[in-house]
Order: structure tokens, then C-alpha cells, then sequence
């Protein structure tokens, strides 16, 4: 299973793109990890985990990658909301229905990239679901996913 890479303070924020086909239409999610305080400049909306109905989300601890990731009280911390695929699509679909009800049509008809802020105890996981009308729309979460290296960005 592959993991989305915590980026150190200073760094340009690691993201990882999914495309998960959802029927014929593609939908990518983009997870990448910013420091709390510093959210990122596009707009969008932004969502504290206190705002779904149910604020457990699936998350795991990836081993550290190096002794230096291990002494980094930063790094430790940010493990702790980073996500699986799995987590990141659970996480963008119970968003897009949770907006979906306080705010119907955040989703253009252009189905322009919308941006989800999750905050975090020292990390922001910031998560744009593009093409979220999908999810919107459909009855089913998307259970295939591969990771598409042409949309990864580093």
C-alpha cells in the first residue's frame, strides 16, 4: 500500500495524485501536507474533521524512513495524520457529501478543483478532490484506485 510522503518544515509540501475511475469519468485526489498555520493560498473550503458527522478517519503510522525522521518531533507528529489511499478516498467522499448538505453546488458545473483543509495537531492535511461531482452525484464509492505518476507531483 503506498503511503503520501511528510514533507519537512521549509520543504515544498509532498503530494501524491490518485486517479480513481468512478464509472468512465476520472476523479483525482490530491493529498499533500502543509504546516498548521501556513494554509495554502488558493481558494476553497475548509473543513476541521469537527465539521463531518463522524470525525474518525482511517489513518495508520508508517514506519520512519530514517534516524533523522525519528529525532524530528515535527515529522512524529505529522505521521499521525497521514493517510492510506483508502483513508484519503473515505475521507474525500464523506467531504464532498458533507458539503454537499451545508452548501449544495460548491461543485461547479465545470467541476473545477475543490480544496479541503483537514486540520491536524501539527500538520494540515490539505486534500483537493477534483471532479467531486462525481462523488456528489453517485451512489458508490470508488473501490479502484491506482496512483498515476503523470499527475504525482513532488
Amino acid at each position: 500500500m503506498q503511503r503520501i510522503a511528510v514533507a519537512r518544515s521549509g520543504e515544498r509540501a509532498s503530494r501524491l495524485v490518485w486517479a480513481c475511475h468512478h464509472g468512465r469519468m476520472p476523479t483525482q485526489v490530491i493529498i499533500r501536507t502543509v504546516p498548521a498555520g501556513a494554509p495554502p493560498a488558493e481558494d476553497g473550503l475548509y473543513f476541521s474533521v469537527a465539521h463531518l458527522p463522524e470525525p474518525e478517519i482511517p489513518r495508520h503510522m508508517p514506519h520512519a524512513r530514517s534516524e533523522e525522521e525519528v529525532s524530528c518531533p515535527e515529522c512524529a507528529a505529522a505521521r499521525k495524520v497521514v493517510m492510506d489511499d483508502d483513508g484519503a478516498i473515505a475521507l474525500a467522499v464523506r467531504i464532498a457529501e458533507s458539503a454537499k448538505e451545508q452548501m449544495f453546488g460548491f461543485a461547479n458545473r465545470r467541476q473545477a478543483a475543490v480544496h479541503v483543509t483537514v486540520a491536524g495537531p501539527a500538520m494540515t492535511a490539505h486534500i483537493i478532490a477534483r471532479d467531486v461531482a462525481t462523488y456528489l452525484y453517485g451512489d458508490d464509492i470508488p473501490h479502484t484506485h491506482q496512483a498515476d505518476p503523470r499527475l504525482a507531483g513532488g
